[in-house]
């Protein structure tokens, strides 16, 4: 018998369609990109945003911790800038001493990794009685906070002598991404507000005529 004449059901695949598959997966593949490098924007946005707050609330909360317990503010040692606040005076054990009396004197302030006063810089320090308390500032050798330069500034009021306020920057970035942000905050010196009280308790009342 002679073989079938029949042509096959089979063929190939045309140019078009070659074409058309090579487009709908490039069109795929551009997709999954954008969609990618979006997700990816929105991460470094995220982180960005993120380290810059939490920097900003560290700061506040660490001067916060103690300024709130001071006696006073020492005006002719504080600026635009800087905050030194006049603590009670403590004994070994950390607890205050009664009656309530001068003790260290503590000034926050922003400085390069040297914490030299007059250097500027982005790092959070402290300074005790004059000396830059590098175990309260640094983490070894890494800045415990950094906010921006000349990201702290000092608003006291004659009016409200037991209060100041603070209003700080930070600046972060992430990847491409860079955040700037501000964070304001007041603290109330409640020992100070204490003794005030304590001293119109104690003063003698006018003399009668």
């Amino acid at each position: 018998m002679g073989g079938s004449n029949q042509p096959s059901a089979r063929r190939g695949v045309s140019v078009i369609e070659a074409v058309i598959a090579l487009a709908l997966g490039a069109f795929v593949f551009l997709g999954a990109t954008m969609l990618a490098c979006a997700g990816a924007r929105q991460w470094h946005n995220t982180q960005a945003r993120a380290e810059g707050r939490n920097n900003l609330e560290v700061a506040a909360a660490r001067i916060a911790a103690e300024a709130r317990e001071a006696l006073r503010i020492d005006a002719d040692r504080s600026g635009l800038d800087y905050l030194t606040v006049v603590m009670p005076r403590a004994g070994a054990d950390g607890e205050y001493l009664l009656p309530l009396a001068d003790g260290i004197v503590i000034t926050y302030y922003l400085s390069n990794e040297s914490g030299a006063f007059t250097a500027r810089g982005d790092v959070l320090w402290r300074m005790v009685d004059g000396r830059p308390d590098a175990d309260w500032a640094l983490r070894g050798e890494a800045p415990v906070v950094r906010l921006s330069d000349g990201g702290l500034q000092i608003v006291t009021s004659a009016e409200n002598p037991h209060e100041v306020r603070l209003i700080l920057h930070a600046a972060s970035a992430s990847g491409q991404f860079a955040a700037q942000q501000e964070l304001q905050t007041a603290i109330t010196l409640r020992n100070a507000a204490l003794v005030h009280a304590r001293s119109l308790q104690e003063r003698p009342p006018p003399a009668l005529d």
